[in-house]
């Protein structure tokens, strides 16, 4: 997902993996992932938030993990 910069800092992104958690637990999901660029502190900080563990991939990129 991405929210463009006028919508930022509104809670806009927390809504947003609210809805996607909620949709993977009712399709019977194990896990969800996300992926983001490692200096992408906000949202590897809301993935945190919201219980992702998160990973460091080779490159510039980090993956969230959260097992339902």
């Amino acid at each position: 997902m991405v929210v463009g910069d006028p919508w930022q800092k509104l809670g806009l992104g927390y809504k947003l993996v609210d809805y996607m958690i909620g949709i993977a637990r009712d399709k019977g999901l194990r896990t969800l992932y996300a992926l983001m660029l490692q200096d992408n502190y906000e949202a590897i900080r809301l993935m945190k938030e919201k219980g992702f563990r998160i990973e460091h991939e080779e490159g510039e990129m980090v993956r969230g993990v959260l097992n339902l």
